[in-house]
């Protein structure tokens, strides 16, 4: 048996006396061959943990039947760029494999995959070398979103991970995803949709988080340039709570008392929540609706106590809420800055896919139309009846 280590102490190690080299991590083997070792969502939270500040190449080495039941997390892994990270796979001819091992030809990222294996497995895997890589459109863009990462005097880490499959916020609160789309004119709208998976760490159950712990959007009218802080205080935020509560608020410094300061709705607690929120400049509004979490059951039994964790995700019920706020139209009358971050403590991570940010055109042109159209026919109507 090989005698295993302390990854933080190993990682700051080769940080000092090889900066240039690549790091590589694995699993100490078990003496049962058959044992699983899989790589679930605590286990990939908190290996980024100990990676989220390295510079350097990762190559992370495992056994083949683990990957083959660590996909979607190894797909996130493999999507992010810095560190930028690879994988190893080995098996030997007394290999144990349960799986279908030509489910590994649904990451797409398999430039970044090398494999170590006998002649027997070689001989299985060339099938997977002829079939051309699935293209897949990517669930997060990376380029049309700055992440900022904010100084904090908390021992606990405080970052986002971003990959083409997720962008992961982790630790305490002390993070923001702002968006590079350009701001448009009012009268306009703009659409915020994704999927989150809710992560509580393991002292979840000796720890009670925060009323407030979730994640925040945030439409705010100052500059990118000159945002100091993950929670810009005059702004409108949209709360999705791990508790299953939807807040819209108004933190707008100059608000007329005529809007409401708030509007909420309560959906089930569920691991994981999609969401479609609306910005049209003068009201918000949020859609949000319990959701299956495809190949992350694993949380089920952390967040659920409502779904079995074998029950089928098609026969999992749908909940859906609506809550709208009115807003006041900003000064400079145009739709206002995204950000996204964390609400509450860091007890609770969360995983946000599927991150869209979408702006329709202005309603001003056909406005103009309708308007000429009326005169036209005021127009007319006159002339014939004189």
């Amino acid at each position: 048996m090989e005698k295993s280590v302390d990854p933080i102490i190993f990682i700051e190690t080769v940080q000092k006396l090889l900066p240039e080299a690549t790091v590589s991590l694995g699993w100490t083997p078990s003496s049962n061959y058959a044992a699983l070792n899989r790589l679930d969502w605590s286990k990939t939270f908190r290996l980024m943990s100990y990676l989220s500040d390295l510079r350097q190449p990762v190559m992370l080495t495992m056994n083949l039947n683990d990957v083959l039941h660590s996909l979607e997390q190894l797909e996130w892994l493999l999507g992010i760029n810095e560190p930028e990270i690879f994988l190893l796979i080995k098996a030997d001819a007394t290999a144990f494999v349960d799986a279908d091992f030509q489910k590994l030809s649904s990451i797409s990222e398999n430039d970044k995959i090398l494999f170590d294996v006998d002649d027997g497995w070689r001989r299985k895997l060339r099938h997977l070398e002829t079939k051309p890589p699935k293209k897949r459109r990517r669930s997060v863009e990376p380029e049309k979103w700055k992440n900022r990462i904010f100084p904090s005097s908390h021992s606990m880490l405080s970052t986002n991970i971003i990959s083409k499959t997720g962008i992961a916020f982790l630790g305490w609160p002390n993070a923001l995803l702002m968006s590079n789309n350009e701001v448009q004119n009012y009268p306009s709208k703009q659409i915020i949709s994704g999927k989150i998976m809710f992560h509580p760490k393991r002292q979840l159950r000796d720890i009670t988080p925060l009323r407030d712990s979730g994640m925040l959007l945030q439409f705010f009218e100052k500059n990118l340039l000159t945002v100091d802080s993950p929670k810009i205080d005059d702004s409108v935020t949209v709360l999705i709570g791990f508790d299953g509560r939807i807040t819209i608020s108004n933190n707008l410094r100059r608000s007329d008392p005529l809007y409401y300061e708030s509007s909420s709705g309560q959906l089930p607690k569920s691991p994981c929540y999609e969401f479609k929120v609306t910005d049209k400049g003068w009201k918000i509004d949020a859609e949000v609706w319990t959701s299956a979490c495809h190949g992350i059951k694993d949380q089920s039994k952390l967040l659920s106590s409502a779904t079995s964790v074998s029950t089928s995700e098609d026969q999992v019920p749908i909940y859906r809420t609506f809550v709208s706020l009115d807003t006041p139209i900003s000064r400079n009358r145009k739709l206002r800055n995204v950000g996204i971050s964390k609400s509450g403590d860091g007890v609770i991570d969360f995983l946000l896919q599927e991150l869209e940010h979408s702006a329709a055109a202005g309603i001003l042109p056909n406005i103009k139309i309708s308007f000429i159209c009326v005169l036209f026919s005021f127009y007319f109507t006159f002339i014939l009846g004189a």
